[in-house]
């Protein structure tokens, strides 16, 4: 997600664009744009999930559970790109 955040956000002082933000539930992106589509991530550890959501409504969630980083990074990349929010890192 860090560095989903940093493809999405200008550069600013200190990398002060990329800190992953404590909630209730987990951690966030806060909101992200992909040219002027807004979206964000969620970490939702209650629920064990991850939460792509856009500010069109969209939504899209990965359940968390045991996995390999890479099958977890190909799920995320390919959920990413089914919502037309492909993302090179």
């Amino acid at each position: 997600m860090g560095k989903i955040r940093l493809a999405h956000t200008p550069l600013v002082n200190h990398w002060w664009n990329v800190p992953l933000y404590v909630t209730s539930r987990g951690l966030t992106t806060s909101p992200m744009f992909h040219g002027a589509r807004g979206f964000q991530i969620d970490f939702d550890f209650i629920d064990h999930r991850l939460t792509i959501s856009t500010c069109a409504g969209e939504v899209q969630v990965i359940p968390l559970g045991p996995r390999s980083v890479a099958d977890f990074h190909a799920e995320l990349m390919g959920r990413l790109r089914a919502m037309d929010l492909e993302t090179r890192i």
